[in-house]
């Protein structure tokens, strides 16, 4: 089989089975279907009525952000409200590109963990 795909953007369907059973066997953790993934872009198929009446480019880029923050939080395994009212709160005292970095998803999830444990 070749390493380089054809010039072309259109393949035979042999070619792409070919293809699939290829990658299923390199990386046996991706799954075989896209269920996930079409789960996730549900609210923005839901959404997009809705974004006819953004008004300005600057708040269909806030709703953009937003979408993107609770697509992140759910992909993470956090709780989106949680996340929402930590972000909220320390974005203010944020000053630098490492105290920024320290707000991301992957990055707070061990701290609200232990927040959410001890509030209970």
């Amino acid at each position: 089989m070749r390493s380089v795909l054809p010039q072309t953007c259109l393949f035979s369907p042999a070619t792409l089975a070919v293809l699939r059973i290829t990658v299923r066997f390199r990386l046996p953790e991706v799954p075989p279907h896209n269920n996930r993934v079409e789960n996730d872009i549900r609210p923005f198929v839901v959404g997009r009525r809705s974004w006819l009446f953004l008004d300005t480019q600057l708040g269909a880029r806030a709703s953009a952000n937003l979408y993107t923050i609770v697509g992140t939080c759910r992909a993470n395994g956090i709780n989106t409200f949680s996340y929402l009212t930590h972000l909220y709160e320390q974005l203010p005292l944020a000053r630098t590109a490492v105290d920024l970095e320290a707000l991301l998803p992957w990055s707070v999830k061990p701290l609200l963990k232990a927040t959410t444990a001890s509030k209970t």
